[in-house]
C-alpha cells in the first residue's frame, strides 16, 4: 500500500520522469504544501476539490466524479486510484502545459482538498509528490486549525493588520 506524499524518487517508478524536459521546464524555487480546505486561507493556495476547482487548479482535477464519489466511498483500491489519477495527469500536462508552467513558476503553492490529512485516497497528495518529481520542493501538510491561525501560532500566516500609512 502506498502512503501519501512518498519521497520524490519514487515517482520515477509510475513512469513521471524527473523534471519531464529539462528543455521544457523552467528551472523551479517552487516549495509545495498540502493543507486540508478550510485550514488554510492563503493567496498561494490552489482548491483541488473536484466541485470547487477554477481556472489554473482545473489542470489538476480530472472531469470523473465518479472515480473521486468510489474514493471517498472507498470502493476503490489505492493503486487503482493511483494509477488512474497520474495518467490523467500526464494527459493534463501534455494538453495543458501553460497551467503547469504557471505553478512551477510560483515560488510556493499550498494543494488543498476536503480530505483529512493523511487520507490515502487523496490527490492533493499524488500531485505534490509529481510537482516534486519536476523539480519543486515537499514542504509537508500545514495541519493549523482556524484556532491557531487566529492565536499566531502559525508562523507563515500573518496575523495581525498591517500599520495604516
Amino acid at each position: 500500500m502506498h502512503t501519501p506524499f512518498r519521497p520524490v524518487y519514487a515517482a520515477l517508478a509510475d513512469g513521471i520522469l524527473p523534471r519531464m524536459s529539462q528543455r521544457a521546464l523552467p528551472r523551479t524555487a517552487l516549495t509545495v504544501y498540502t493543507a486540508q480546505r478550510g485550514h488554510y486561507q492563503g493567496r498561494d493556495g490552489l482548491n483541488l476539490t473536484p466541485t470547487g476547482a477554477r481556472g489554473l487548479a482545473q489542470a489538476f482535477v480530472p472531469a470523473d466524479p465518479d472515480i473521486f464519489a468510489q474514493a471517498h466511498a472507498g470502493t476503490i483500491s489505492v493503486e487503482d486510484f493511483r494509477a488512474w489519477y497520474l495518467q490523467a495527469m500526464r494527459q493534463s500536462y501534455q494538453r495543458q502545459r501553460a497551467r503547469w508552467l504557471l505553478v512551477l513558476r510560483r515560488s510556493r503553492v499550498v494543494l488543498l482538498c476536503t480530505c483529512p490529512p493523511g487520507t490515502a485516497l487523496c490527490h492533493r497528495y499524488l500531485l505534490a509528490d509529481i510537482l516534486g518529481t519536476l523539480g519543486a520542493r515537499l514542504g509537508g501538510e500545514i495541519r493549523a486549525t482556524p484556532d491557531a491561525r487566529l492565536q499566531g501560532t502559525v508562523p507563515h500566516l500573518r496575523t495581525t493588520a498591517r500599520p495604516a500609512r
